[in-house]
């Protein structure tokens, strides 16, 4: 066996550090690049966009939003509206119903339960696991409330 042989490199390391395809490497080895790595990669981002960043979103969008948090800010209100619909359009898209008003919820359990309705029609009409039921009771300070319902000493229902 001929010494060349030994000293074949392996046919996918191609990346040389300080490279574009160095920092591949390293990612593909699940690796955190290294300093001249990511300077390379970075430089090489930079001269894909001409040079500048692009213009930072305007209040009143999800990402504001989320630059408003990362900057340990208090998000305004438009970026808060802004949030607050994305993530209503996700759990609709989800099928996940819309969330109540907690004083209405109790108002409807409460009617529900005065009309005879035992607990799984309780739970059916409103949509809830029992589990949630009693989370939503116990931090309205309704713990007598789901206790009447269930018949039993407050406790984590089984879904």
């Amino acid at each position: 066996m001929s010494t060349q042989t030994l000293e074949k490199k392996n046919p996918t390391d191609t990346g040389v550090c300080g490279t574009n395809s160095g920092w591949y490497r390293h990612r593909k080895r699940h690796e955190h690049p290294c300093d001249p790595c990511r300077e390379a990669y970075n430089s090489e981002r930079r001269k894909e966009r001409g040079g500048v960043r692009p213009p930072l979103k305007p209040c009143g969008t999800t990402a504001a939003y989320k630059r408003h948090t990362t900057h340990g800010e208090k998000p305004c209100d438009v970026c808060k509206a802004a949030h607050k619909a994305m993530h209503a359009e996700i759990r609709r898209a989800k099928g996940i119903p819309e969330r109540v008003d907690p004083q209405a919820l109790i108002e409807e359990i409460e009617f529900l339960y005065h009309c005879g309705e035992g607990w799984a029609r309780i739970t059916q009409a409103t949509g809830y696991k029992p589990s949630s039921l009693q989370t939503r009771l116990y931090e309205a300070g309704r713990a007598d409330l789901y206790t009447a319902i269930f018949n039993t000493q407050p406790g984590w229902v089984g879904n």
